[in-house]
């Protein structure tokens, strides 16, 4: 039972991972017809980017909520990007 908190503790961070994805990628169909599937990605790819740029600051990282944060965000730019630029490929 040794090391168990680590490990609930690197499920708890990449959750947030999952649930911006979960959130974004059925609802980014619907914004490609509002905004074109260029936008879309565009944002999506800038909300990744943004995320990249804050996993590199200790100060951010180091605290629990704001590591959750950052990688909400990072699911939700993976979200927004990933199915229209698959369909996109594919089409």
């Amino acid at each position: 039972m040794i090391g168990q908190p680590d490990r609930i503790e690197a499920g708890l961070l990449a959750m947030p991972v999952a649930v911006g994805m979960m959130v974004m990628s059925p609802n980014a169909p619907k914004l490609v017809f509002r905004w074109g599937t260029k936008r879309v990605v565009v944002i999506g790819t800038l909300a990744t980017a943004a995320s990249m740029a804050l996993y590199a600051s200790n100060t951010i990282m180091s605290s629990f909520v704001g590591g959750c944060l950052v990688r909400l965000l990072f699911g939700v730019g993976l979200g927004l990007t990933s199915a229209p630029a698959t369909e996109s490929i594919m089409g």
